[in-house]
């Protein structure tokens, strides 16, 4: 399935999950759908206080409340 579940300029929750170390837990914005990739719908999110974007797996994002 190529559906993205989240659109650009919404807000969600990095929650990367099994991998210790890794990220930082928090709110953040789309920037960017990616290509699918044929297994996971990945995206583009960034924090406003850093100065750049992380790549992220649907898998390792929620919607934030």
């Amino acid at each position: 399935m190529s559906d993205h579940k989240f659109k650009i300029g919404q807000t969600v929750r990095f929650v990367r999950k099994n991998i210790p170390g890794r990220g930082a837990p928090g709110t953040y914005a789309v920037t960017r759908m990616m290509p699918f990739d044929g297994i996971e719908a990945s995206y583009r999110i960034k924090a406003g206080h850093e100065g750049h974007e992380r790549a992220v797996r649907e898998g390792e994002i929620e919607r934030a409340t």
